[in-house]
């Protein structure tokens, strides 16, 4: 049985994005639990190369949750997982996150994304080449796979077609 190039897509770049969030997962709830490593690279610094931000644990451990929610979403929306969630979030969820990312790589125009002003630190070297270019990555990756999915929709073969979801009277 031969599967169709637009399943295929949708499951690379489902697991791809999964990966992704599971890493990011792992690293924000490793930082939650005390761990140091690669945390001077991930904290922006003003002009006198002190820390704009100082998070605390359950900051990291929220984060850490938000990014494993979001890999759960992921699958559940590529129809690979099977789990009833709200319409709203299965409807609109991905295209939030995706606006949220693409705001990151923007950035405050201040300490990060592409029109920073402070570059001259160790996190401004990183955001420049990994954590900007990494965001707009997931980002454009999220539209792809919303647009296979409603491609492969509107051709009636979606993974995802049929699965129901939580809809909230008003």
């Amino acid at each position: 049985m031969d599967i169709p190039i637009g399943f295929k897509m949708i499951f690379f770049i489902a697991y791809l994005l999964f990966a992704l969030f599971l890493l990011l997962s792992a690293i924000h709830i490793y930082w939650g639990a005390g761990g140091q490593a690669w945390i001077g690279a991930a904290l922006p610094v003003n002009r006198q190369n002190k820390r704009v931000l100082s998070p605390k644990p359950l900051h990291s451990f929220t984060l850490g949750a938000g990014f494993a929610g979001l890999a759960v979403l992921v699958l559940i929306k590529a129809g690979i997982l099977y789990f009833r969630i709200p319409c709203v979030l299965q409807t609109y969820g991905l295209g939030g996150v995706a606006l949220f990312f693409f705001a990151r790589a923007v950035g405050d125009f201040k300490y990060a994304g592409l029109f920073k002003r402070i570059k001259n630190s160790r996190f401004g070297w990183y955001d420049t080449r990994i954590y900007t270019p990494l965001c707009l990555f997931i980002g454009c990756l999220i539209i792809i796979l919303e647009w296979q999915l409603r491609e492969t929709m509107q051709a009636g073969a979606c993974p995802a077609a049929g699965y129901p979801c939580i809809d909230y009277p008003d």
